[in-house]
């Protein structure tokens, strides 16, 4: 975890302008990068061969600054509610909490570094395909640095969200789990879910590619494999461990009763008083029995079955536009 004294707020979450608020600096984003690109020509003009990707860049950038803003504070909102039932000091609580928006200039190298990389080798892969547009000057320009802070931002992004995701894998093994009141766990589920939400919406916006559908493929399938990837650790790393948790402790509790159990009958001296002894064990057998063993409650579950549904209806509708499209030309 990062040292609180040494590291700073997030660059990226600094973006959002406080007096604006997110959907307003998101406006800002889309306005500033459509004007960009409308200037050097990509939209009307020679260069118009390169305007599916620009509209992705313009709507991914304008997308996930505010929402990777909106997730964080999220988390920070989830880990408040796990706050009175972890074993720890109130110092290391707040430093895992500070660790959730603050890097040290280290991290932020590292994945500066990462997203740089990333960008290079997808430039070489889309400059040297059959379907690279021929482009020059501000359109050139504007072509190449948009990818890169793409790549840069997404980075960032998907960094800091599985950071959190591993910080809330090792909150796993401090939180006290009540079998009775299990509901401060669903913030373990929470996280997951709405971290989800940063990779989702782009994946969705990967259909703008096909405005262009020569170049889309080579443009996309980069970008699609490492959110696809993305996506997956970041579901499973906060949940899989407080599930383990969670089996554990109920097996042990259950294993607890079942002594009491034993007890209890053999103390009984006749089956009246067995079955008086042996009945408020039983009933608090079945409350324990009964308890869920992964941290979702209903809420949670139809929040992400209707994430999961955004990416496969933004391609469906993308395909039969497409199928529109051909028909009435």
């Amino acid at each position: 975890m990062n040292d609180p004294a040494r590291a700073d707020r997030l660059w990226l979450l600094r973006l959002v302008s406080e007096r604006l608020g997110r959907p307003l600096t998101g406006l800002v984003i889309l306005i500033v990068l459509l004007v960009w690109f409308w200037t050097v020509g990509i939209f009307m003009g020679p260069a118009q061969g390169a305007s599916g990707a620009a509209a992705f860049f313009v709507v991914i950038l304008a997308y996930i600054v505010p929402v990777f803003h909106y997730i964080t504070e999220r988390t920070q909102r989830a880990f408040d509610e796990l706050k009175p039932h972890l074993d720890a000091d109130v110092r290391q609580i707040e430093a895992w909490r500070n660790a959730i928006d603050h890097k040290g200039w280290r991290w932020v190298v590292v994945d500066l570094a990462m997203g740089i990389t990333a960008w290079i080798g997808h430039m070489i892969v889309i400059r040297s395909g059959p379907t690279a547009v021929p482009l020059h000057g501000g359109a050139w320009f504007a072509i190449i640095a948009a990818p890169g802070l793409v790549w840069i931002v997404m980075t960032c992004t998907v960094h800091a969200l599985i950071d959190n995701a591993r910080l809330f894998k090792h909150l796993a093994r401090h939180v006290r789990i009540d079998l009775v009141n299990p509901a401060p766990l669903t913030a373990f589920a929470r996280v997951a879910v709405i971290s989800t939400l940063a990779i989702i919406g782009a994946q969705a916006a990967f259909p703008i590619m096909l405005i262009d559908p020569e170049g889309a493929a080579v443009a996309s399938l980069p970008g699609l494999i490492v959110t696809s990837a993305a996506l997956a650790v970041l579901f499973v790393l906060p949940i899989w461990p407080i599930h383990r948790e969670i089996v554990a402790t109920k097996r042990k509790e259950l294993d607890r009763i079942k002594a009491l159990l034993d007890a209890a009958g053999d103390k009984a001296r006749d089956e009246a008083q067995r079955i008086e002894y042996l009945n408020p064990y039983l009933v608090y057998r079945r409350e324990i029995a009964a308890v869920h063993e992964w941290p979702f409650d209903t809420g949670i579950t139809t929040r992400l079955a209707f994430y999961l549904i955004i990416p496969p209806l933004t391609w469906l509708c993308a395909a039969l536009m497409d199928v529109a499209v051909e028909r009435l030309v």
